[in-house]
């Protein structure tokens, strides 16, 4: 930009002058010249076909010189690098965007997974429902969908060693997409799709145990081999062929079913390769809004597992409190007072009964030691209860009926 003096004044005096300069722009411009500064910003692609090769693209604009920390000890200057890790982790990448304005870093982390490592994970090992409860872990549990609560476990709504006979079924996933189930030589058979009679740890080598309450056949649910596919983008585990479930047979994908189904699909929600590891699956119950949830472990060492829990025996005390009642508001006899006598004092009247609240209602508590006794109801008035030979509950010895 060119300068130039101007001449404000000119003054003569005494033979001298004066001169007074001031300098300007020729375009009369006051303004600073300002440069643009420099802005990183960066994306990135994981190759599909090696996940440990990360491709870099650089979208800094006001910058000519790059500098990127791959957070893993390597670095590199071209614009948009292509850098290959050394192995599956998270790293922090930083791309620091130099230019005439200034230099500007942008920090993201990156998580540079296997997408097969959970699917890995799965094969070869024994896989169980947890033992272990101690940490509020259970086998499996059912809830509503908001997890706010837990509506039963097992290991809260039932002791764990009561079904003993499920935490011994193991699943073992092979590399060429199938998954063999082993329930042995019991196997739990749940409330409501067995009989009443049937339901609990069942045999499995008795064929009639494998009938459902109408008589289904549910033996599909025993051992078997059925096929799995993993899904890395929906995170689900789906298992097909007839029978196929893992934990609790009659769970299906968002229901529960009386009778084997042909493919459950689970949501795999953890998969930890560690000395203990760890499998966490759920299914959904759309209808009710709730969710089934079941934790499996397999150990790296066998010696690890803990030991199949058992029921404390609780030995039968030497006797027990006994309370018998008695509606005596329809007695038409003689009698005023109600006893209970029996084979365990010679049938005896002595023993009275109380009516406390005088509603015509008696009872009397006391203290036998354990067996089986006779007994009836009698009064002061020496009458005693007619039992009907043969009726519930009655026992008829010579011509007594007790």
């Amino acid at each position: 930009m060119k300068k130039h003096i101007k001449f404000w004044s000119l003054i003569f005096l005494l033979g001298s002058f004066t001169i007074f300069l001031a300098c300007s722009d020729d375009d009369n411009d006051d303004s600073v010249g300002t440069t643009d500064n420099a802005i990183s910003r960066w994306t990135y692609e994981i190759d599909a076909e090696n996940y440990l090769m990360v491709t870099f693209t650089n979208e800094s604009v006001n910058a000519d010189t790059y500098v990127w920390d791959f957070g893993d000890g390597n670095s590199s200057t071209e614009k948009s690098p292509v850098h290959t890790y050394e192995k599956a982790g998270t790293f922090t990448v930083i791309l620091t965007a130099t230019g005439s304005g200034g230099a500007d870093d942008r920090e993201e982390t990156i998580n540079v997974v296997d997408p097969l490592a959970a699917e890995a994970a799965l094969v070869g090992k024994t896989w169980k429902l947890i033992r272990d409860i101690s940490m509020n872990t259970y086998p499996y549990e059912v809830g509503p969908e908001s997890r706010t609560e837990i509506w039963w476990a097992l290991g809260t709504g039932q002791a764990i060693c009561e079904r003993d006979c499920i935490l011994d079924d193991t699943w073992v996933f092979d590399q060429n997409g199938t998954v063999t189930r082993t329930v042995g030589a019991d196997y739990w058979g749940e409330y409501g799709v067995w009989s009443d009679e049937t339901a609990g740890c069942i045999d499995t080598s008795v064929s009639e145990n494998w009938l459902s309450a109408d008589g289904t056949d549910l033996s599909a649910w025993g051992d078997g081999i059925f096929n799995y596919t993993f899904s890395t983008e929906d995170e689900t585990l789906t298992l097909s062929g007839l029978g196929a479930y893992m934990g609790l047979a009659k769970v299906g994908s968002t229901a529960e079913y009386a009778v084997p189904q042909s493919e459950v699909v689970y949501k795999v929600i953890k998969v930890v390769d560690a000395e203990v590891d760890t499998l966490v699956l759920e299914t959904t119950l759309d209808e009710i809004g709730g969710y089934w949830k079941f934790t499996f472990v397999s150990y790296d060492v066998a010696s690890d597992e803990p030991e199949m829990p058992v029921c404390e025996v609780v030995e039968p005390a030497d006797s027990a409190e006994v309370t018998f009642t008695l509606n005596f508001n329809d007695y038409t006899g003689a009698g005023n007072i109600p006893s209970v006598i029996g084979n365990w004092n010679n049938w005896s009247s002595s023993q009275s009964m109380i009516d406390e609240d005088g509603d015509g209602i008696w009872s009397m508590t006391m203290t036998l030691a354990n067996g089986d006794y006779e007994f009836k109801f009698a009064t002061d008035a020496n009458d005693q209860e007619t039992l009907t030979e043969g009726s519930d509950c009655t026992l008829t010895t010579d011509i007594y009926t007790n």
